[in-house]
């Protein structure tokens, strides 16, 4: 019984992670379109000010502030992020090309992308939140039937 609760609870853990980072990403491309649009800021000043706990966690935040271009900071943490493969694979495509047109090209883009993560997170937080309840009700059922079948 310990073992499913540990096991619902660990599934939990990973589904907050996953929409946190998701969430972060939002904010940041969202921040960056700010910066954009009003400042006209690139590079390192692009994301000034900007603080997310998740992506803090998964080195993408320290990376970028430390310098390193947006396409590589995210090819290093790739792995460790709890991103489903769509939106890691959106936002690979849009860090690849990030800050090569202008300002109008680049509002652009950051505005679409932003869209579909919001429109995927939608999808993904109630995904995510059913299978954590069904995972739940599967492990205790799964618990009390073998406790029930060891008395």
């Amino acid at each position: 019984m310990l073992c499913a609760l540990l096991v619902g609870r660990e599934y939990s853990a990973y589904a907050g992670r996953r929409i946190a980072e998701h969430q972060g990403f939002i904010a940041l491309i969202s921040h960056a379109e700010g910066m954009i649009g009003r400042f006209l800021s690139s590079g390192d000043e692009l994301w000034r000010g900007f603080d997310n706990e998740a992506l803090e966690r998964v080195g993408f935040l320290p990376l970028i502030k430390d310098g390193k271009d947006a396409d590589s900071a995210f090819s290093t943490v790739k792995g460790r992020l709890s991103l489903g493969d769509e939106a890691k694979k959106k936002l690979e495509e849009f860090f690849k090309d990030f800050g090569s047109g202008y300002k109008d090209q680049e509002i652009a883009r950051i505005s679409a992308l932003r869209t579909e993560l919001e429109t995927s997170l939608k999808t993904e937080t109630s995904e995510l939140e059913k299978n954590s309840r069904v995972l739940n009700a599967l492990l205790v059922g799964g618990a009390l039937g073998l406790i029930i079948l060891l008395v």
